[in-house]
């Protein structure tokens, strides 16, 4: 059941790198047999495992056109109800729970019509919910219509169709989770997620354009993985620093390569 459904990465070209330490916690944490498909713009330098396939976006033009990007992909190449989507940065830090996993997906495809997405971090617990279902492990919630991070791309199963219309052009992907964002709230979907439990730890490696200063540890859960793995993703180099004038300066070369190739 959990290869059942796919799984989408999106990446930029100044972090690019970082995807070999995801696909190497993805298949030491998830599965080896998930189809993992990265989204990205330059081609990468290095190999991936054979279960991760790299697709190119095209011209990476800046971060405002990460909506416009995403869409075009998700709407012209894309023949799947519900996929999951994350970060290559979004590092899996420990084995997924793997039965939370089977009900979400069975959740989701029993209960697509009127459903958005459903988180599975644990995101929902520190915001605004409501206790749908209590099982003896976990909790089903809900999250309020009026909760402000209803919109938050923390790992969750998505439903294409409610995906694609929430996604304006020009957004980046920062202001597609704003809550200044319009129709982020109160659009009557569901927004779900576990209480108690969850399906998967993840750390955040950057933050606007710098790496954290711990990129090992769950926020949310204060988890933080095991020293032997952060010892292969640092003695490889998977998770280099990259400053914020490099970052700027990056996006500003690749914007110009754009309008001299149009």
């Amino acid at each position: 059941m959990i290869n059942s459904i796919p799984v989408y990465v999106m990446t930029a070209n100044q972090t690019m790198k970082a995807v070999q330490a995801f696909a190497y916690l993805f298949n030491e944490f998830w599965s080896t047999k998930t189809q993992v498909t990265i989204l990205g713009y330059d081609m990468p330098d290095f190999e991936l495992p054979s279960n991760f396939n790299y697709i190119s976006l095209g011209i990476q033009r800046g971060k405002n056109y990460w909506s416009d990007d995403i869409k075009a992909y998700f709407s012209n190449e894309c023949n799947d109800e519900l996929f999951i989507l994350t970060f290559e940065d979004n590092l899996i830090i420990d084995k997924i729970d793997k039965p939370l996993l089977e009900y979400a997906i069975e959740f989701c495809t029993a209960n697509k019509d009127g459903l958005l997405k459903f988180n599975l971090t644990a995101d929902l617990q520190s915001r605004g919910n409501t206790v749908i279902e209590s099982y003896d492990q976990f909790d089903l919630v809900q999250a309020d219509q009026h909760e402000i991070f209803r919109l938050s791309l923390n790992t969750s199963i998505w439903n294409k169709e409610e995906f694609l219309n929430k996604l304006n052009p020009g957004e980046s992907m920062h202001f597609f989770e704003n809550p200044a964002k319009p129709n982020s709230t109160d659009d009557g979907l569901g927004v779900y997620g576990f209480g108690r439990s969850y399906v998967i730890k993840t750390s955040e490696a950057y933050r606007r354009g710098t790496k954290c200063e711990n990129p090992y540890k769950d926020c949310l859960s204060n988890y933080t993985l095991s020293e032997d793995h952060v010892k292969v993703i640092e003695d490889n180099n998977w998770l280099p620093p990259i400053g914020s004038a490099d970052y700027l300066q990056k996006l500003q070369t690749d914007q110009l390569q754009y309008i001299e190739r149009k």
